[in-house]
């Protein structure tokens, strides 16, 4: 549409859930509508939603934060416990972790970031 202003949509993703997909999505998006502006901010999950609540953000995707209940459920990754079956916690010493998430990353919140751009260029 000419004449049309421009719409901004700012997304707050927290480091926990991200990857290398962002700017590829967001140039997918602005090739289907060079007048939607869209400005990804990646950070810890208490700060974006701290600028979530300030409305300097206009949608977050974070991890369940204790005490919140605004939101909406987007995945749930499982984790569990694994050690060899002859392994054997040391008394008194802290447990050895390691943590890995496929792909590097949680793969429901990078869905949730395509279809949650998806909405905004049907918006």
């Amino acid at each position: 549409m000419l004449g049309r202003s421009r719409q901004r949509l700012t997304i707050g993703i927290s480091d926990h859930v991200t990857g290398p997909e962002p700017p590829a999505l967001v140039a997918r998006k602005n090739a289907q509508d060079p007048q939607l502006l869209i400005e990804i901010r990646i950070g810890s999950s208490g700060d974006l939603l701290q600028s979530f609540d300030r409305r300097e953000l206009d949608t977050v995707i974070v991890r369940l934060h204790a005490g919140r209940s605004d939101g909406v459920l987007l995945t749930e990754e499982p984790f569990g416990w694994f050690a060899a079956t002859d392994w054997q916690p040391l008394p008194g010493e802290p447990l050895p972790l390691h943590s890995r998430v496929r792909d590097g990353r949680p793969r429901g919140a990078l869905d949730a970031l395509s279809a949650a751009l998806r909405s905004a260029v049907r918006g």
